[in-house]
């Protein structure tokens, strides 16, 4: 009977936790460091604020377990390892890569804008976006190796000004719709700069 109680107990508590965290990565995406309030975050968890500080400590051990526990739910999706159909395969993880950065985009948005005052916080903000350029320059690396990634000396510029171009759809299109493409061709056509720009000998990319 006392073990059942421990992992019941263990279960509440863990349970209580990730409320906790989930509720201040909410609070912080809305409102940033200073506006994530205790009780704006205990609020949310549907706790009060001496559970909070019970499980965390302070606001600000709070806030960098969530930072560090959104971020490590945002991997990047995988690229394939040996290309086929370069523009279909680019275009699909352009795609995937907009819709996971912007449904954290306020999260990031606010770790980049505070990580004066928080460096801990934008580090882990940019290990995400270090992850795409990853993905992407081994991507390049394979289309190199299978022949069609012809023009080497571009592969810096292209892989940077792909994973740039994302990251500012991503997390500023509400702001700046007139600087990109209609949502919906925006993947296809970033794609097809990226691979003009290695010049990826494929017929069916339009010249």
């Amino acid at each position: 009977m006392a073990a059942v109680f421990r992992t019941q107990s263990r279960a509440r508590t863990s349970s209580v936790r990730e409320r906790l965290l989930a509720a201040a990565a909410q609070v912080f995406a809305c409102y940033g460091a200073a506006g994530a309030t205790t009780r704006r975050i205990a609020a949310e968890a549907h706790v009060n604020e001496v559970t909070l500080f019970r499980h965390f400590g302070s606001k600000e051990a709070l806030l960098d377990a969530a930072v560090q526990a959104s971020v490590q739910h945002l991997p990047t999706a995988p690229l394939p390892t040996e290309p086929e159909e370069p523009l279909t395969e680019i275009t699909a993880w352009c795609e995937n890569e907009m819709q996971r950065l912007g449904g954290a985009g306020g999260l990031l948005q606010h770790c980049f804008a505070e990580s004066v005052l928080r460096p801990e916080q934008g580090m882990q903000a940019g290990d995400v976006i270090l992850d795409l350029h990853t993905a992407l320059h081994r991507y390049v690396e394979a289309l190199q190796r299978s022949g069609r990634a012809v023009n080497t000396a571009s592969v810096t510029a292209a892989v940077a000004m792909l994973v740039s171009v994302l990251v500012s759809d991503a997390l500023g299109r509400e702001q700046m719709d007139r600087m990109f493409p209609p949502r919906n061709e925006s993947a296809h056509a970033y794609s097809q700069a990226f691979l003009r720009l290695l010049d990826v000998r494929e017929s069916h990319i339009a010249v």
